[in-house]
């Protein structure tokens, strides 16, 4: 019965500790003890482990509690990484189910999780922060790049590029002469959504900037895009350089709401300022979701 009651007690216990849990302000989706924070680029997920009643020594308890903490914490981040959007029409899951070799790469991302926090929270019982990040050599990204590099040759085939070719205004002239050294593109009134590759397009639906518009690796190590909750924070943010143009979308595209549609003037902005300086090559690119 004292058996009972004790872990009763430590199940309580662990509810009350997770309700307690808050995650650093930011950009970010919450669910069951896990967020994914679009702004820092990370999934972070909490686990808990208890350890075993018949286990008297406090040094072995200690290690057997942080490995089912360690478990848990890493079967949060799973579940939580498979729902990650990729663009406005794939998630994680999605890529994973059609490949086993991202499947696999997924998985062993999760497995190197890292701990960013861990703590005994309670006799027996003991907590972990694990985090995964969007990009870098043990990102997501590179876990699932095969799988987005396919989508992309498809999206190119199948898309026209942007053509501005015939316009040889003043204004034009002058946006490539500005010397930006990046570009924000602000949602406002617009209901879009985040994603590890989205797409912006013009009104006629023609492609101006996605992942077949980059040579170079820069979508693994820093993805095609940041994100930030407002423009003060796009402005100072250093992806983008101290004169980033800035335009804004109109529309939002795709089943998940990810990708965006500019106006044609806009557009054409885009096309000529992103073929300067590096900007597109260098996913110098910030979306603002307000």
């Amino acid at each position: 019965m004292n058996k009972r009651i004790n872990i009763l007690l430590v199940i309580v216990m662990i509810l009350f500790i997770g309700t307690q849990f808050s995650f650093a302000e930011g950009l970010f989706d919450e669910g069951d003890n896990t967020v994914t924070d679009w702004e820092k680029s990370v999934v972070e997920a909490i686990g808990y482990g208890v350890a075993p009643d018949y286990i008297t020594n406090e040094a072995q308890a200690k290690i057997m509690a942080r490995e089912a903490a360690i478990t848990m914490a890493q079967r949060r981040l799973l579940e939580t990484v498979r729902g990650v959007q990729i663009d406005s029409e794939q998630t994680v899951k999605n890529a994973q189910i059609q490949s086993d070799i991202i499947n696999k790469r997924v998985s062993g991302v999760v497995r190197g999780a890292q701990i960013i926090e861990e703590k005994k929270v309670a006799d027996k019982v003991y907590q972990v922060v694990m985090q995964v990040q969007f990009y870098g050599k043990d990102g997501i990204m590179k876990a699932i790049f095969p799988s987005i590099s396919k989508e992309s040759s498809k999206t190119f085939n199948n898309n026209d590029n942007f053509d501005n070719s015939n316009d040889t205004s003043e204004e034009s002239a002058n946006l490539v002469d500005s010397d930006y050294t990046g570009v924000i593109i602000n949602t406002l009134n617009i209901d879009a959504k985040p994603a590890l590759a989205p797409k912006i397009y013009s009104e006629d639906g023609s492609l101006v900037y996605g992942m077949s518009k980059i040579q170079s690796d820069g979508v693994i190590t820093q993805g095609i895009v940041g994100y930030n909750r407002s423009l003060a924070d796009a402005k100072a943010n250093p992806r983008v350089g101290k004169n980033p143009l800035i335009i804004n979308a109109i529309k939002v595209k795709g089943r998940y709401s990810t990708d965006l549609i500019l106006d044609d003037k806009d557009a054409r902005s885009l096309e000529q300022v992103g073929g300067s300086n590096g900007i597109f090559n260098n996913c110098k690119v910030v979306i603002v979701l307000n």
